[in-house]
């Protein structure tokens, strides 16, 4: 996908379904993503077919298709899945309740049942 929303959505979205990811330095601007850790980066039509097929265990680091890197394609999707945690709605809605309880015991707040938070 060449053209979007610019929220790169689609990158959090694969990498939390586990899914390999292929991009270019574009497209994970701006995302805790780092190429070579947490996707195949591809600039030119070539690269991205390369990428593709590593992606899909078809090929391989030295481009011969002589080496499994499902491994390291694994790993990949792993980490990747790691780094977009923190942007999907659980951890957003669990930072936030923090913030929220921490600013509460700050302000000396109490519980319903008049317990000190």
């Amino acid at each position: 996908v060449f053209e979007g929303s610019g929220t790169r959505l689609k990158l959090v979205e694969a990498a939390n379904r586990r899914r390999p990811v292929v991009t270019t330095a574009l497209g994970a601007k701006g995302l805790p993503l780092v190429a070579d850790v947490h996707f195949l980066q591809a600039e030119e039509p070539a690269e991205f077919v390369a990428a593709i097929e590593r992606a899909a265990g078809r090929g391989s680091v030295d481009g011969r298709g002589d080496i499994d890197d499902t491994a390291d394609i694994d790993a990949r999707v792993d980490a990747a899945a790691v780094a977009v945690e923190t942007m999907l709605w659980p951890g957003i809605v669990a930072e936030l309740a923090d913030r929220y309880r921490a600013m509460l015991v700050e302000a000396g707040a109490t519980g319903t049942a008049g317990h000190r938070l």
